[in-house]
């Protein structure tokens, strides 16, 4: 309720004895509730760091921090499976790009932001090294393997041999200049007295999904991928063959010496190598964990 407003001045504007005394000291009351609020508020707002017993505040929640990891496309799925759990466990956010080994390194190399570079082979992490661009203590955090595969509808193809046939036309496989399953694949091929007979037939790609891509979808007559990479597309696929490059295909990863969260960046590997996490996140999609 609002009360009305009476005015007590008399008529020649003078105040009754209790309102002239008021008036004398209106300034003074005044004063003293201005400084009692300012004790007040400076009591239940302390300075920063501090809480209202002068003891240290709680830390608040900062801004989750983030590292950039540089991952060989093969591996996107399990990256992209272990980074929630990574983050849940450490508040360190993972940023993934994707990309053939080769591209990564040269990405590096060009100046583009990483933490951790992860390759799909060593000849990739050995260039890094060389060029100085990644930390020593490379670690391996999962193994692969080899396959050759068709599409399902695919008759013409039940060996590695029936690659000769003129019916097969086209073969994807990564361009082994930049993509370690090109490069594997190049070493089956020549193992196996092929590479010379099929070259002509060679699509060679940017990287293995995009090999992967190919076959799935019927524009060539057969793939090398990864049998992770088969394993993702099983169901739409042939597996004609593992094949053996000669040398055991391994993922080893490093902090790149550029990066300024290298803490983050080794405590990311170790959770590559040790986490429940990780480990099943590499059998799910078809990789061996690293032991």
């Amino acid at each position: 309720m609002i009360l009305p407003f009476t005015d007590r001045s008399t008529a020649n504007g003078s105040y009754p004895p209790f309102a002239q005394r008021w008036e004398a000291r209106r300034p003074f009351a005044i004063g003293c509730i201005t400084l009692f609020s300012l004790l007040f508020t400076s009591h239940i707002n302390p300075e920063p760091g501090k809480s209202i017993q002068g003891e240290p505040a709680p830390a608040r929640n900062k801004a989750t921090s983030e590292i950039v990891v540089s991952a060989a496309s093969s591996l996107t799925n399990v990256m992209q499976r272990i980074g929630p759990a990574f983050e849940k466990q450490t508040g360190i956010r993972p940023v993934f790009q994707f990309a053939g080994s080769g591209h990564l390194v040269r990405q590096i190399e060009q100046g583009a932001p990483a933490d951790v570079l992860i390759s799909a082979d060593e000849w990739g992490m050995r260039s890094a090294i060389d060029a100085g661009l990644v930390e020593d203590g490379v670690q391996t955090v999962a193994y692969n393997s080899l396959a050759l595969v068709t599409p399902a509808a695919n008759k013409t193809v039940r060996t590695v041999y029936d690659l000769l046939s003129p019916q097969v036309l086209r073969i994807a496989m990564g361009d082994p200049q930049f993509v370690p399953a090109g490069r594997y694949g190049e070493r089956a091929l020549i193992k196996m007295g092929l590479y010379g007979l099929v070259y002509s037939k060679l699509l060679l790609t940017a990287n293995v999904r995009q090999a992967l891509q190919y076959v799935v979808q019927g524009e060539v007559d057969a793939a090398i991928v990864y049998r992770s990479d088969y394993q993702l597309k099983s169901s739409e696929l042939r597996l004609i063959a593992v094949l053996n490059p000669g040398i055991q295909i391994r993922y080893p990863a490093a902090v790149v010496a550029a990066s300024s969260h290298k803490s983050s960046a080794i405590q990311f590997i170790q959770f590559m190598k040790k986490s429940t996490a990780m480990h099943r996140a590499l059998l799910l999609f078809g990789f061996e964990p690293a032991k």
